[in-house]
């Protein structure tokens, strides 16, 4: 069993991006769908204010989904940090 890493994303960021998100949703590539599925999902789920910072707390479970989910963050310029 491998320890997958928890994503603590800004919220801020990944609303920015919400729309796009939700038209991937509907993609014909199966894993770009899914990607997009699970960031909604994330998005439209609860949320953790510090401070003045809204953060998501996500755990994409597999290795390669994890780090498929994290590069699209990126391609997003989304901010997170991982909690191990």
């Amino acid at each position: 069993m491998s320890f997958e890493p928890t994503l603590v994303i800004r919220k801020s960021d990944l609303v920015k991006h919400r729309e796009i998100i939700d038209k991937e949703r509907w993609d014909t590539d199966e894993q770009t769908a899914r990607i997009a599925k699970f960031l909604m999902e994330a998005l439209d789920g609860g949320s953790l204010k510090f401070k003045e910072i809204e953060i998501i707390i996500a755990s994409p479970e597999h290795t390669e989904f994890n780090r498929d989910v994290r590069f699209r963050l990126d391609d997003l310029d989304v901010e997170y940090l991982l909690d191990m």
